[in-house]
Protein backbone atom coordinates (compact mmCIF):
# COMPACT_ATOMS: atom_id res chain seq x y z
CA UNK A 1 0.00 0.00 0.00
CA UNK A 2 2.87 2.43 0.65
CA UNK A 3 4.65 1.54 -2.57
CA UNK A 4 7.67 -0.44 -3.65
CA UNK A 5 11.31 0.23 -4.53
CA UNK A 6 13.10 -1.01 -7.63
CA UNK A 7 16.88 -1.13 -7.32
CA UNK A 8 18.19 -0.33 -10.80
CA UNK A 9 21.38 -1.65 -12.35
CA UNK A 10 23.12 -3.95 -9.94
CA UNK A 11 25.47 -4.18 -12.93
CA UNK A 12 25.29 -1.62 -15.71
CA UNK A 13 24.12 1.95 -16.05
CA UNK A 14 21.74 4.25 -17.88
CA UNK A 15 22.73 3.60 -21.49
CA UNK A 16 20.81 6.44 -23.16
CA UNK A 17 18.74 9.55 -22.59
CA UNK A 18 15.69 7.63 -23.79
CA UNK A 19 16.26 4.95 -21.16
CA UNK A 20 16.53 7.57 -18.39
CA UNK A 21 13.33 9.18 -19.70
CA UNK A 22 11.67 5.75 -19.59
CA UNK A 23 12.19 5.64 -15.81
CA UNK A 24 10.87 9.19 -15.44
CA UNK A 25 7.75 8.16 -17.37
CA UNK A 26 7.30 5.13 -15.11
CA UNK A 27 7.52 7.36 -12.04
CA UNK A 28 4.78 9.55 -13.54
CA UNK A 29 2.58 6.56 -14.44
CA UNK A 30 3.02 4.49 -11.27
CA UNK A 31 2.66 6.60 -8.10
CA UNK A 32 3.69 3.67 -5.87
CA UNK A 33 7.01 3.22 -7.71
CA UNK A 34 10.27 4.35 -6.15
CA UNK A 35 13.62 3.85 -7.86
CA UNK A 36 17.12 3.70 -6.46
CA UNK A 37 20.49 3.16 -8.07
CA UNK A 38 23.86 4.49 -9.06
CA UNK A 39 25.37 6.00 -12.19
CA UNK A 40 28.90 6.58 -13.42
CA UNK A 41 27.71 9.40 -15.70
CA UNK A 42 29.14 12.77 -14.63
CA UNK A 43 26.42 14.97 -13.19
CA UNK A 44 27.15 17.61 -15.83
CA UNK A 45 26.92 15.20 -18.78
CA UNK A 46 23.72 14.96 -20.82
CA UNK A 47 22.51 11.79 -19.09
CA UNK A 48 23.84 12.89 -15.69
CA UNK A 49 22.03 16.24 -15.87
CA UNK A 50 18.82 14.44 -16.80
CA UNK A 51 19.21 12.04 -13.86
CA UNK A 52 19.85 14.98 -11.54
CA UNK A 53 16.64 16.60 -12.83
CA UNK A 54 14.67 13.36 -12.31
CA UNK A 55 16.09 13.10 -8.76
CA UNK A 56 14.77 16.61 -8.09
CA UNK A 57 11.45 16.18 -9.89
CA UNK A 58 10.68 13.01 -7.91
CA UNK A 59 12.69 13.81 -4.79
CA UNK A 60 10.59 11.60 -2.52
CA UNK A 61 10.62 8.64 -4.95
CA UNK A 62 13.91 8.66 -6.87
CA UNK A 63 17.51 8.53 -5.69
CA UNK A 64 20.19 7.95 -8.30
CA UNK A 65 23.63 8.45 -6.72
CA UNK A 66 26.58 9.65 -8.77
CA UNK A 67 29.44 7.20 -8.26
CA UNK A 68 32.96 8.49 -7.74
CA UNK A 69 31.89 12.16 -7.81
CA UNK A 70 32.38 13.71 -4.39
CA UNK A 71 31.05 17.08 -5.62
CA UNK A 72 27.82 15.63 -7.06
CA UNK A 73 24.55 15.41 -5.12
CA UNK A 74 23.80 12.73 -4.14
CA UNK A 75 27.17 11.02 -4.49
CA UNK A 76 28.81 7.73 -3.65
CA UNK A 77 32.55 7.17 -3.36
CA UNK A 78 34.81 4.19 -2.77
CA UNK A 79 37.53 4.35 -0.14
CA UNK A 80 40.22 1.93 0.97
CA UNK A 81 40.31 2.93 4.65
CA UNK A 82 37.78 4.52 7.00
CA UNK A 83 40.05 7.54 7.61
CA UNK A 84 39.67 8.48 3.92
CA UNK A 85 35.94 9.21 4.26
CA UNK A 86 36.31 12.92 5.03
CA UNK A 87 32.78 14.34 5.34
CA UNK A 88 31.18 11.30 3.69
CA UNK A 89 29.21 8.78 5.75
CA UNK A 90 30.67 5.28 5.63
CA UNK A 91 28.09 2.68 4.70
CA UNK A 92 26.65 1.41 8.01
CA UNK A 93 26.12 -2.09 6.58
CA UNK A 94 29.86 -2.32 5.94
CA UNK A 95 30.86 -1.19 9.43
CA UNK A 96 28.40 -3.38 11.35
CA UNK A 97 26.20 -0.45 12.41
CA UNK A 98 23.34 -1.91 10.38
CA UNK A 99 22.46 -5.52 9.62
CA UNK A 100 22.09 -4.94 5.89
CA UNK A 101 21.07 -2.40 3.26
CA UNK A 102 17.42 -3.32 3.69
CA UNK A 103 17.37 -2.38 7.36
CA UNK A 104 19.43 0.78 6.89
CA UNK A 105 18.28 2.73 3.79
CA UNK A 106 20.68 5.60 4.54
CA UNK A 107 21.54 5.82 0.84
CA UNK A 108 17.87 6.53 0.21
CA UNK A 109 17.36 8.92 3.11
CA UNK A 110 20.23 11.40 2.82
CA UNK A 111 21.82 13.54 0.15
CA UNK A 112 25.17 13.35 1.95
CA UNK A 113 27.91 11.45 0.19
CA UNK A 114 28.06 7.77 1.11
CA UNK A 115 31.50 6.13 1.22
CA UNK A 116 31.81 2.42 0.50
CA UNK A 117 34.85 0.47 1.66
CA UNK A 118 36.57 -1.25 -1.23
CA UNK A 119 36.27 -5.02 -0.95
Amino acid sequence: PRGFVVRLHILGDFYSVEYALFWASQLRKIPALRIFGYTAHPQRSEIGALLHFINRQFADRCVIRFSGQQDAVPAAITIDREDEAGTAIICPAQTGKSDCCGSCALCWATEKTIAFLRH
